[in-house]
C-alpha cells in the first residue's frame, strides 16, 4: 500500500476571519485508485506557546476529480478541491494543510 503526506499550503489567517482556497492535486503516478484526504493544523507561533487561543477550522466546500486545473488548463488527472477557512481563536494563526493520500 502506497501512502504519503505532503505539505501543500500554509499561511497566517487573522483572527475571526475566513477565506476561501482552491488547489489541484496530481494523482500521484498518475493513479486514480487512491484515497486523498485533508488535515489542518494551526501552527505555533515562536513567544505564542502560554496561550491556546490560535485555532483554525476546516470547511470543506467541494471536491471535484479532474483533468484541469483552477484556470481551467489541461493536467494529469488529479482532485480539484475548494476550501473555507475560519480562524475561530482570539489570536491570528498559522496554518498548513496537509495531503495524505493512500492506496485504496
Amino acid at each position: 500500500m502506497a501512502t504519503g503526506v505532503f505539505r501543500f499550503s500554509g499561511g497566517p489567517i487573522p483572527a475571526g476571519s475566513s477565506e476561501i482556497r482552491a488547489f489541484w492535486v496530481g494523482y500521484p503516478n498518475n493513479n486514480p485508485d487512491l484515497s486523498l484526504t485533508w488535515e489542518l493544523r494551526a501552527i505555533r507561533q515562536a513567544g505564542h506557546a502560554g496561550h491556546p487561543m490560535h485555532k483554525v477550522r476546516l470547511d470543506l466546500i467541494e471536491v471535484e476529480r479532474t483533468d484541469v486545473d483552477p484556470n481551467g488548463n489541461p493536467v494529469p488527472r488529479g482532485w480539484l478541491t475548494w476550501f473555507r477557512l475560519v480562524s475561530t481563536g482570539t489570536h491570528p494563526t498559522d496554518w498548513e494543510m496537509l495531503a495524505n493520500w493512500q492506496t485504496v
